[in-house]
């Protein structure tokens, strides 16, 4: 749908079906059976600098939500906020993981027509979680030329990594 004075609204809403079931997906893929789960997006974007999506997974039985995500931004290019709510169900995937919930914030300004600065973060919100990224940037951008200076700190580990510290020389 598309608004008389600009922006528009969109909805999606999707599930496939398959001839045969096999065992080529896992249990929690929701892909396993000839019926998918359901998978929906709706979008909301007013004639103003804002900006809504809410995209989810339902479980085709009994139409519980494997993951919901919810996202936001506001505001012009001058300073932009943007946010993301994730919820993740252990169920939605191979049970290796348990649940997931996580809170994404992000700010932004093109400080003139080519510097552009950015910062983030991403935290966990399950009980004993806490702040799982940081990062920020500077950009330069220029007729077809962009440069950018990135940091970020994850505190997060891969278990099958090893990771080893080196001090002097």
């Amino acid at each position: 749908l598309h608004g008389a004075q600009g922006g528009y609204s969109s909805a999606f809403l999707g599930q496939s079906y398959r001839l045969r079931k096999d065992s080529s997906f896992t249990k929690g893929s929701g892909l396993k059976d000839n019926f998918s789960d359901l998978v929906g997006r709706i979008v909301v974007r007013p004639p103003v600098p804002l900006s809504l999506q809410y995209r989810f997974r339902l479980r085709k039985d009994d139409f519980k939500a494997l993951r919901s995500e919810v996202s936001s931004s506001i505001g012009p290019g001058a300073l932009r906020l943007g946010t993301t709510y994730i919820l993740i169900d252990s169920d939605a995937g191979s049970g290796e993981f348990a649940d997931r919930e996580e809170l994404n914030a992000s700010l932004s300004s093109w400080l003139t027509r080519e510097w552009r600065v950015a910062t983030s973060t991403r935290r966990d919100l399950t009980d004993g979680g806490g702040a799982l990224n940081y990062s920020g940037s500077i950009t330069y951008e220029w007729d077809c030329f962009a440069t950018t200076l990135s940091f970020s700190r994850n505190f997060t580990r891969d278990r099958t990594l090893e990771w080893h510290c080196y001090s002097g020389l």
